[in-house]
């Protein structure tokens, strides 16, 4: 019999699948010049009309926010630790009522900040970042509702 709980397990888990397929995702775009004077290396001339176009996903982003350094791939264990608890909160064993719920706002946390940094003056959001922060939030929701509905006595 499918019950609520599952309903929601389910939901958390293909939003943490989301957040997986999001990290390959480009998150970022900055296109640029050549390096100003027109060389790249010493001794190499560029020239001035090259530009390059850098993408940014979630393997290859790390954010430094208040000296503490965020590797982008982080949302990645956070949302698949968040659909587990989902499942064992469905399983007999209760894992601790809100920690996945608390898994969630920091995953939701990091996608955001990401994706406003993603956003910042000469850059072009990618889909990755938005699709992110959407993903965590439905972790996020459907975690709360979950811990909600099971409590330690609930069923």
């Amino acid at each position: 019999m499918i019950n609520l709980k599952s309903i929601l397990a389910v939901c958390v888990s293909v939003a943490a699948g989301l957040v997986y397929a999001a990290a390959f995702m480009p998150w970022s775009e900055w296109s640029g010049s050549s390096i100003q004077g027109g060389r790249n290396a010493p001794g190499v001339d560029m020239p001035p009309s090259l530009t390059a176009h850098f993408w940014i996903n979630g393997w290859n982003v790390t954010m430094d926010i208040v000296g503490v350094f965020l590797p982008g791939w982080a949302v990645v264990p956070l949302a698949l630790a968040a659909a587990a608890l989902a499942w064992l909160a469905v399983s007999p064993w209760r894992p601790p009522r809100f920690l996945g719920p608390v898994l969630a706002s920091v995953g939701f946390l990091q996608a955001s900040l990401t994706a406003v940094l993603a956003a910042s003056p000469g850059m072009t959001v990618g889909i990755g970042a938005p699709l992110t922060v959407i993903a965590f939030l439905a972790i996020l929701i459907c975690s709360f509702a979950q811990a909600i509905k099971i409590g330690p006595r609930a069923d």
